[in-house]
This record gives C-alpha cells, sequence and structure tokens, in this order.
C-alpha cells in the first residue's frame, strides 16, 4: 500500500500497519511543542540544550527525552544560566 493511494501521511500509514506511533519528533514537532521557531529548536540541538539524534540527514528528537523534559523530570541542560 503506498502512501499515495491511501492519502495518508507517514505516522498514519505506521498506525494504519499496526506499527504503533513514532517514538520520535520531528525538529519541527518540537519546536510546535516548545512554542519556539524552527531555527530555534535547531539551535538548541546543536548547542546540546535539545536532546536529538541524527539518521542519515534526518534529525530526530527522542518522544521521552523531550517529553520527561517538558514534565520537569529532567533538567534542560544549560537551563537556568544567564546569556548575558
Amino acid at each position: 500500500m503506498s502512501v499515495s493511494s491511501t492519502g495518508l501521511g507517514h505516522h498514519e500509514t505506521r498506525a494504519a500497519n499496526g506499527l504503533g506511533g513514532s517514538r520520535t519528533y520531528s525538529v519541527d514537532e518540537a519546536a510546535e511543542l516548545l512554542g519556539v521557531s524552527r531555527f530555534t529548536a535547531y539551535a538548541a540541538i546543536r548547542g546540546g540544550t535539545l536532546p536529538a539524534i541524527r539518521i542519515g540527514k534526518r534529525i530526530l528528537v527522542p518522544k521521552v527525552a523531550l517529553d520527561r523534559m517538558l514534565n520537569g523530570e529532567i533538567a534542560f541542560p544549560g537551563a537556568g544560566t544567564d546569556a548575558a
């Protein structure tokens, strides 16, 4: 079954095939959850304050790590430091 024949996106196709939801966020999805721009999310990844993994050319943010950070279970690296 191709995505074009179903009209479903990648994540919907995975769920329809019984593979469950993705365990990662795209950088755009993570940025939206954090309420920051795409540019800021990429800068946070480069600076080490947003956890990410690279698979080929794709950069993914693990859901578990981001969710734990947003829930306050683990601290954002570098959070609370003054940039000035």
